[in-house]
């Protein structure tokens, strides 16, 4: 940027313009001809305009500092020779605010009555961004907080679009995509719709309601598969305190000659607070949101084979086994132990393709 040096009049030519962006530093520097001796810079007193807000001018002509504004700004310099002689220019500097992105939260799905908290955020922009609902309608029980969390518990069903507006902290805005988010209604059933195994028999025959069962199997079997299916299709299942996929194959459980106990806990999507239920709760409250199904596996001894073939039940991940169910206390009901034998043919590990 230069301008010539007259006395008192203004220069034909004003310097260049120069621009730049918001938040980030700035320098520029006039330049002048025609001068006698050193020359010292100045804003013009009284002068209309000013400098952008971050921005200073020293004495050797340099515009420097942080812009905080975007937008043109208009000013007028003075530069003063050894003499005293001196002219004024106009200038003017242009900033604009950096690219700014709002990044929705990847989870779109939500349940009634259980507490959701997702997080908005941005990225370009300058400090901690603000957020606000740019257009749609939020879920009852959901709100939008300044710092881009979405949190609350919904009471509604349905799918709800919003997009989301965020504002750095020099004015610089970005608004977000569509995020739609999807609530779904939760359950409080945790029942068993199905209940399938690798090898040998549940029994009794499976009902909901039923919370205990038995599976014998040969000697050649030592590890087992559960396929439990759970009514809410939301539902969280583990088997013996391992996640299992609802309908899914749970982890190969090991098995050891004797009693091997299997425990299957069920919880619904519609439950509040995993302290509100205890592990043990009764099995037979049909309103309890978590339940506990314990399935007792026996291993039988080589030496207790007899010439009777008892048949494993063939693995399907589609097909659930009519569970058959006895409880520890009516084992003496059962036939005896020789009718299940060594000959039994291998239990098939499922498949997990």
């Amino acid at each position: 940027m230069s301008a010539p040096l007259v006395r008192r009049r203004s220069p034909s030519r004003p310097p260049p313009n120069a621009s730049g962006i918001v938040g980030q530093p700035y320098s520029g520097t006039f330049t002048q001809s025609g001068a006698f001796g050193a020359v010292t810079w100045s804003l013009t007193p009284n002068a209309p305009g000013a400098l952008t807000p971050g921005l200073t001018l020293s004495s050797s002509g340099v515009v420097s500092g942080i812009p905080t504004q975007a937008g043109p700004s208009f000013f007028s310099v003075r530069v003063t020779d050894a003499n005293g002689f001196f002219t004024d220019a106009v200038s003017s500097l242009n900033f604009s605010h950096p690219v700014m992105t709002v990044n929705n939260p990847a989870t779109t799905t939500g349940r009634t009555s259980v507490p959701f908290s997702q997080i908005f955020t941005s990225s370009g922009g300058n400090g901690v961004s603000t957020f606000a609902l740019a257009s749609g309608v939020l879920p009852g029980g959901l709100a939008l907080a300044a710092n881009g969390t979405l949190s609350g518990t919904p009471t509604q069903v349905g799918t709800f679009s919003v997009t989301v507006t965020a504002t750095d902290i020099y004015g610089g805005t970005a608004t977000g995509v569509d995020y739609a988010l999807t609530i779904q209604q939760a359950s409080n059933d945790a029942n068993l719709s199905a209940l399938g195994v690798s090898a040998g028999d549940v029994t009794p025959a499976f009902t909901s309601a039923t919370t205990s069962y038995q599976i014998f199997v040969g000697p050649d079997v030592a590890l087992l598969y559960v396929m439990p299916t759970a009514v809410d299709p939301l539902a969280s299942i583990t088997v013996n305190g391992n996640f299992t996929t609802n309908g899914g194959d749970s982890p190969g459980i090991p098995l050891v000659m004797g009693a091997n106990p299997v425990s299957i806990v069920v919880t619904s999507s519609g439950l509040h607070d995993a302290e509100d239920v205890h592990p043990h709760c009764n099995a037979y409250r049909r309103t309890c949101a978590q339940r506990w199904r314990p399935l007792r596996c026996w291993r039988k001894a080589a030496r207790s084979a007899p010439a009777t073939r008892r048949p494993a039940a063939p693995h399907s991940r589609k097909t659930c086994y009519p569970a058959m169910t006895r409880t520890a206390s009516r084992i003496s009901t059962t036939p005896p132990l020789a009718t299940a034998t060594a000959g039994l043919p291998a239990a098939r590990v499922p498949s997990l393709a």
